[in-house]
């Protein structure tokens, strides 16, 4: 009877042990997957992010308390978010293909991206609608990364869409704008075709914008900062007429046309 109770007792502690053994190794296999994903999720490439501790945040355009974390960095110095312009600016040692490389994941490829008579050329990145450009001024050794929109203006109402190029689109400053020679519409329609311009899109869901081919005009869903929502449906961009279409302070639709007053709108 003795002997059976301790080939009990070595049975139990064989199991235990068994038991121990297999707990112990799953739960290295699970933390080793869990760093793998980390890394992978974070980077598309493996990159360890302990090289480059620093996150490169920016704010979304259909959202100011949105913030994505375009890339990380070693920020060396002169960081500066500037959330209501959805820009942040820093200075690092780090260079821009070593930053591209810790978001593999988002990250489409090089873009030319156009504010007035400017052009910057950088990383370009897309995530939940959202384009996003990393870019670096070698003139004021300064990255910047930014998400791509327009603000369209009216008594201090700002309306924010996503675009290809960066426009400043206020009626009076634009009719300003032009009597100097300072046309702002000129950043999109000389540099984009209707179908380039619609291609832009395509990665965006589908709900936040209407393509008419055969008048050539994109209608924006927009995020009204002021009421902190988004409108349906708000902003027309027509290629045909070469011309934005938006609400003035009175909620009435006008038109800006390209190098011309602004003008009521047909609709």
């Amino acid at each position: 009877m003795k002997r059976r109770y301790i080939g009990y007792g070595i049975s139990i502690l064989l199991i235990c042990l068994i038991v121990g053994v297999l707990i112990w190794f799953q739960i290295g296999r699970n933390r080793n997957r869990k760093e793998q994903l980390s890394v992978e999720t974070s980077t598309g490439a493996g990159i360890s992010l302990k090289e480059y501790p620093d996150e490169i945040p920016v704010v979304n355009w259909n959202g100011l308390d949105k913030m994505y974390r375009i890339c990380n960095t070693k920020i060396k110095s002169d960081f500066y978010n500037n959330m209501s312009e959805c820009r942040t600016s820093f200075k690092s040692d780090v260079s821009l293909e070593e930053m591209i490389q810790t978001n593999r994941d988002d990250y489409i490829g090089m873009f030319t991206y156009y504010t007035g008579k400017w052009k910057e050329k950088g990383a370009l990145f897309f995530k939940d609608d959202n384009y996003y450009l990393l870019s670096y001024d070698e003139y004021w050794d300064i990255f910047t990364g930014e998400c791509c929109y327009s603000s369209y203006t009216y008594t201090y109402t700002f309306i924010y869409v996503p675009t290809p190029v960066h426009l400043d689109i206020d009626p009076d400053v634009i009719a300003a704008a032009d009597e100097i020679g300072h046309y702002e519409l000129d950043a999109l329609f000389d540099h984009y075709s209707f179908d380039e311009f619609c291609r832009f899109y395509k990665r965006m869901s589908p709900n936040l914008y209407k393509i008419d081919k055969e008048k050539q005009t994109v209608t924006l869903d927009a995020y009204d900062s002021k009421k902190d929502k988004m409108r349906d449906k708000l902003i027309t961009f027509d290629f045909k007429n070469q011309s934005v279409t938006g609400p003035d302070e009175k909620g009435k639709m006008i038109t800006i046309s390209k190098h011309k007053q602004p003008s009521p709108s047909k609709k």
